[in-house]
């Protein structure tokens, strides 16, 4: 049986970088960062919350072995290679006390964005969670430690299909570096994990659902205060299978 879930936009200035392949490190090869600001509306607690969220995306070396920013000269060059990483930060008040949460994002520079390593935590009033995932021999490996009780220490293994998308990976993988992941128009339903805040703050396991992810026909027109934008629009519409 499949239950459809809440779907939701994802908007992308369609010409805010160079999207073809051969000019991504003409613009992300200089060691800087790019930084997105956003009004956050974050559903929580039976309401939805109003707060900030940064994202920041930056080019680094990774080590593979490891699965961390490698330092010059600190592996062998087999050990080494270029990833794009986005840290995606959240700030948001439920009643009295506020939500602080990062998720960092580490994707291979390559074709199709293979994943490296995803890393979330949060800080709350009540407490703090940890959660990481790691891809490795065709599944991922996940490890979490968190203050509720039952959920305290503990470890997840996950298939990892060939197809499966990550949402924590959309940001990256929607933006047509290394080519278009949809043409405008098009649509494609595929594996589909949720982000660790989700799983989090519905304290839910990790779990394979399936999404229809669709790419607007044409772009739209959207004023913000920085200025006026032409941005691509996404739809994700996630089922959980039963």
């Amino acid at each position: 049986m499949l239950k459809a879930l809440p779907s939701f936009l994802l908007l992308l200035a369609s010409c805010a970088v160079p999207c073809a392949a051969q000019d991504f490190w003409s613009h992300w090869g200089d060691g800087k960062a790019e930084l997105n600001g956003y009004t956050l509306k974050q559903p929580r607690y039976g309401a939805v919350r109003t707060g900030t969220s940064v994202l920041i995306f930056v080019t680094e070396d990774f080590s593979d072995s490891l699965r961390v920013k490698a330092d010059p000269g600190k592996h062998p060059a087999s050990d080494v290679y270029p990833v794009l990483k986005v840290n995606a930060l959240r700030g948001f008040k439920t009643g009295i006390y506020d939500y602080h949460v990062m998720t960092s994002t580490f994707l291979r520079v390559a074709r199709g964005w293979p994943v490296a390593k995803v890393s979330f935590s949060s800080q709350e009033w009540c407490g703090h969670v940890w959660h990481q995932v790691v891809p490795r021999d065709g599944k991922l490996a996940g490890l979490f430690h968190s203050y509720f009780d039952g959920e305290a220490d503990g470890t997840d293994e996950l298939a990892f299909p060939k197809d499966g998308v990550l949402e924590d990976a959309l940001p990256v993988l929607l933006r047509g570096w290394n080519g278009e992941y949809l043409k405008p128009g098009e649509s494609r339903s595929t594996p589909f994990l949720p982000s660790l805040l989700w799983a989090r703050l519905n304290h839910q396991p990790l779990a394979w659902t399936r999404a229809t992810i669709a790419r607007a026909g044409t772009t739209r027109s959207v004023t913000v205060p920085a200025g006026r934008f032409d941005v691509t629009v996404y739809n994700v519409c996630r089922f959980q299978e039963f």
